[in-house]
């Protein structure tokens, strides 16, 4: 933003120096051109299981330097963009082989929506319905019906015709809720759930809605040490949309992800706080929600404490974390010093994370400097870990339970968010630097040796290179 003032600035001395050329500062700039990869950091795939494949793939655009008006969200055809590896790449396949967007001859992009600049996290209903998205730049949590079923450009849908979106499609302002709440600044990430997960269900009395509402929970991490809650309600049509419930402020600075463990009914927070002393631990903060059970909306978020990270170097630095179902009374969360991903034990139920002030290091597994993003999947049985490493423009494949390396992918331009397709055996990445999705065939983590790093490897590139010079 400092850097847009700046170029404002330029501008209107230009302005006044050449008094025969009528200027506008106040023109709303362009549009992003459809189909347009530019600067992407986030990502996220459509259902998939072990026998069924995804059908889209869904990206988030951020418009980094803010040469547009808006950034975009888009979902991508897998199977279209299976031909075209077929037929454009053919025997070739590697990193060289481009498969362009805005292509006349063949239709990749299903649909595309336009969204606030410098979003920084987009996540999924659990029935896939709904599609969530918050940017830095806006004080709202947008959200997107989301039809997987359908093809074409119905597959996102928010109220208007066009690519941009109703204003009743996001939610965060104090008209949008009964409390007159504020959504904070700088939303940074997003977790969603069921909001039956936020209860026991032996804790709920008999007959209360919670026992079988339908609706979505979401919370939202900010950098400024809040979390915002928003529970679903039905409005007058039956429709389901997201309403602010509560905003959580003091907790620590900087914080960097978020996600949630139904077991313990705890949503974890990742924390950076590059201002605080190297004396300081690294924590995981925690929030949980009190929730009304006669009437969801009038719930309430509070501090649960933090947890230390014992048996890693001091520095409050972590990045990014996940409560994978299949590792229970684990987290999984990413370290920048040093830079590692670590295994943690953290608390199993809800009375031990009431005592519980820790959480053990069982494993570190170091990878390159600049540890950014992570996921999990299943590739042939074999459960994997994928981690991104912005700075060393590195990606790591790793095993789940032996934290082995199996694939180590070097020289990319500025990788960021990556999701595993578990039914193709893919990797789809966010190459932030280059404005591109770099696609991975993970097959030889299975076919090829038993013990020692296997040969994964880009085999086309999503969209057209676009270096950013500054960023290299």
């Amino acid at each position: 933003m400092r850097r847009r003032a700046f170029l404002d600035s330029i501008y209107l001395l230009v302005c006044l120096a050449l008094t025969s050329v009528g200027c506008n500062l106040n023109n709303p700039g362009d549009d992003p051109p459809r189909g347009l990869l530019y600067f992407p950091t986030a990502l996220a795939l459509s259902a998939q299981t072990l026998t069924s494949p995804p059908r889209y793939l869904y990206l988030g655009n951020s418009n980094f330097d803010l040469r547009f008006n808006a950034g975009s969200l888009q979902a991508y055809d897998l199977d279209a963009i299976d031909q075209q590896i077929l037929r454009v790449c053919g025997a070739q396949q590697n990193a060289e082989c481009t498969i362009p967007v805005d292509d006349p001859s063949h239709t990749v992009l299903a649909s595309e929506r336009m969204i606030p600049s410098f979003v920084t996290s987009i996540a999924l209903s659990p029935d896939h319905s709904h599609l969530y998205v918050v940017s830095r730049t806006d004080s709202n949590l947008s959200y997107f019906d989301v039809d997987e079923t359908a093809s074409g450009d119905q597959v996102l849908t928010c109220g208007a015709t066009g690519r941009r979106c109703s204003d009743t499609y996001k939610r965060g302002d104090r008209l949008s809720n009964k409390r007159q709440l504020t959504f904070a600044p700088e939303p940074i990430a997003v977790t969603t759930g069921r909001i039956a997960d936020l209860v026991d269900p032996t804790e709920v009395p008999p007959g209360a809605a919670v026992s079988t509402d339908p609706g979505d929970f979401v919370m939202v991490a900010h950098r400024g040490g809040q979390v915002s809650l928003f529970l679903e309600e039905a409005d007058s049509n039956g429709k389901l949309a997201p309403l602010l419930t509560d905003v959580l402020s003091g907790l620590p600075l900087e914080l960097t992800g978020i996600a949630y463990d139904a077991l313990t009914r705890r949503a974890y927070l990742s924390v950076w706080a590059r201002t605080s002393s190297t004396i300081d631990n690294k924590i995981l903060s925690r929030v949980a929600v009190a929730l009304n059970p006669d009437a969801p909306t009038q719930s309430l978020l509070y501090d649960d404490g933090t947890l230390d990270i014992d048996g890693v170097s001091y520095a409050r630095d972590t990045r990014a974390l996940l409560l994978p179902q299949a590792l229970p009374g684990q987290a999984l969360v990413l370290s920048h010093n040093p830079s590692a991903l670590l295994w943690l034990d953290v608390p199993q139920t809800e009375s031990d994370s009431s005592v519980s002030s820790a959480a053990t290091s069982r494993r570190i597994v170091p990878v390159a400097p600049g540890a950014s993003r992570l996921t999990m999947g299943e590739i042939g049985g074999r459960s994997i870990i994928a981690v991104s490493s912005f700075d060393s423009r590195q990606l790591f494949v790793l095993d789940t339970l032996t934290g082995e390396p199996l694939s180590i992918i070097h020289n990319l331009s500025g990788p960021f968010e990556v999701a595993i397709d578990n039914f193709r055996r893919r990797l789809y990445v966010a190459d932030f630097r280059a404005s591109v999705v770099r696609v991975v065939d993970l097959s030889p983590i299975v076919e090829g040796p038993v013990s020692g790093p296997t040969s994964a490897r880009i085999v086309a590139t999503l969209g057209t290179i676009r270096l950013a010079q500054e960023l290299q």
